[in-house]
């Protein structure tokens, strides 16, 4: 935000100085201010479009999030619940843990050594 800001007061520097060059070579002083505003237009409008899409993305987005969140969930529930019911706990089957977790080799991944460095 600080950049844009800053973006923003350095065209209006621009147009101040092309103006005032415009005037100081026998232009009117009206005419100058508008040829200065003419040729930093596409800037600030580029500025502003940025300033939209901030203003989107940090305010608009997170407020409308929780309304789509919530609109969008209760449909995904309605879905869910009318094609695939869930199971009941007597169809869950939980497989065992297996005796020795490690194996050959220890949770590192490492072969596990012996006394002497020797593999057990």
């Amino acid at each position: 935000m600080v950049t844009l800001g800053g973006l923003a007061a350095k065209n209006a520097i621009l147009i101040v100085e092309f103006a005032k060059t415009k005037y100081e070579e026998w232009m009117g002083l009206v005419e100058a201010a508008l040829e200065g505003a003419k040729l930093r237009f596409r800037p600030i409008l580029v500025i502003g479009g940025i300033l939209a899409a901030t203003f989107i993305a940090v305010f608009l987005i997170p407020v409308l999030f929780p309304f789509v969140e919530k609109f969008i969930g209760k449909k995904k529930k309605r879905r869910r619940s009318s094609q695939n019911p869930r199971p009941s706990s007597s169809r869950i089957r939980h497989h065992p843990e297996p005796a020795d977790r490690e194996g050959p080799r220890g949770w590192n991944g490492r072969a596990r050594r012996g006394k002497r460095g020797v593999q057990s």
